[in-house]
């Protein structure tokens, strides 16, 4: 229920206004604990000469497809007309919780995906023109803390950071796909990157760092030429 410190409003020099509004949505925390309520941005908007008026409302929702999973979806207006791009968002990982009787992680320890963006779509009107997926995975564990007596979360003992694996790109009946398909423990940055393009042609990239710590890229296509 408490207001402090959030950010209601930036003026810029030009006129420009950007401001924010909050509400209140529950979010699914534990078992033990079921929701909780938290406030956070509902809606932001931008005015100011010679810009046109627009707003982003963020829908907290849970998703259907997924027991205990919450995504935030974001919709972009000018007036009352839906423009682009509307984009989705887990909100908070399913299930971020590991009871203390458990010997290892719960399978569905998903913290780590709090804040990727899942799918954008552009439309035109109330056409769908594009659609990008983005697929993730949990990276190599950055560290293994220890946090006890945690009201909300239990105890989290690893952590990750989110990686891109996979993005893929839908217009009309044609179809772009880029995989990261290797990553570096030391830097969690992607190593190998395959793109695949609507006719099936396909075109790689290959990054490593040497011992001097320069980082250099071969290129090539489906037949191994650069």
């Amino acid at each position: 229920q408490y207001r402090h410190c959030e950010l209601t409003e930036i003026s810029y020099p030009t006129g420009a206004v950007v401001s924010y509004d909050y509400g209140i949505f529950d979010a699914y925390v534990t078992s033990a604990y079921g929701n909780y309520g938290f406030r956070a941005v509902q809606k932001r908007a931008i005015e100011g000469p010679q810009l046109q008026a627009a707003s982003w409302d963020y829908d907290y929702d849970r998703d259907n497809s997924s027991s205990k999973s919450y995504h935030t979806r974001i919709v972009y207006k000018e007036g009352t007309q839906t423009i682009a791009p509307q984009e989705q968002y887990f909100y908070y990982g399913t299930f971020p919780h590991r009871p203390n009787s458990s010997t290892s992680n719960s399978p569905d320890h998903g913290q780590w995906k709090s804040g990727v963006v899942l799918e954008k779509k552009l439309l035109d009107g109330s056409s769908v023109v594009q659609t990008d997926t983005y697929e993730w995975q949990k990276s190599y564990p950055v560290s293994l803390e220890d946090t006890w007596e945690d009201l909300f979360l239990g105890r989290d003992e690893d952590i990750w950071v989110p990686q891109l694996a996979k993005v893929t790109t839908t217009r009309g009946s044609s179809t772009w796909e880029t995989e990261n398909t290797t990553f570096s423990n030391a830097t969690l940055q992607p190593i190998c990157t395959t793109n695949t393009g609507p006719g099936g042609d396909e075109s790689y990239s290959l990054r490593r760092t040497t011992a001097a710590g320069w980082a250099y890229e071969a290129a090539g296509d489906s037949d191994g030429t650069a």
